[in-house]
């Protein structure tokens, strides 16, 4: 067995002698850029909601780390509350944009008493046109300690 000298290939059909299916191929091409721009935006949002759901996330954190931090620095020491407040406010309006800072008694009855129980609230905006976020936490002082 021989093999030729040269290889013979079908020839390629001439233009403008398909048809009526010339233009299949192209509009194929334009459905299929069509989905993938389509799911290129849907990608595109689902990320942009992703990057805000965790800027409010972390917002939140730092929120309840501010209330914590107040918690903690009266437990350590219960006196010289008011200056501690008014430092908590001025921290929650530094970190938190539109960051506003309350304590009001939970039990309006017991308002004057050092072992009353507070509500400490914390309401900030993410961005200049959004809602509000509002968190509320209980505080209750520790228990005096008995003197021996």
């Amino acid at each position: 067995m021989h093999s030729p000298a040269y290889m013979t290939f079908p020839a390629l059909p001439r233009a403008g002698t398909a048809g009526r299916q010339a233009g299949y191929v192209l509009f194929d091409v334009l459905v299929s850029l069509l989905l993938l721009a389509t799911t290129l935006l849907g990608a595109g949002a689902a990320l942009i909601q992703s990057l805000a759901a965790s800027h409010a996330a972390a917002l939140q954190t730092t929120a309840v780390d501010l209330a914590a931090d107040l918690t903690e620095s009266l437990q350590a020491d219960n006196s010289n509350q008011e200056l501690r407040f008014v430092q908590w406010r001025e921290h929650v309006a530094q970190k938190l944009p539109s960051g506003i800072a309350a304590a009001s008694p939970s039990d309006p009855a017991k308002a004057g008493s050092t072992a009353s129980r507070l509500e400490l609230s914390t309401r900030w905006r993410d961005r200049a046109d959004a809602r509000w976020f509002v968190l509320n936490l209980p505080y209750a002082p520790p228990p005096p300690v008995p003197a021996p």
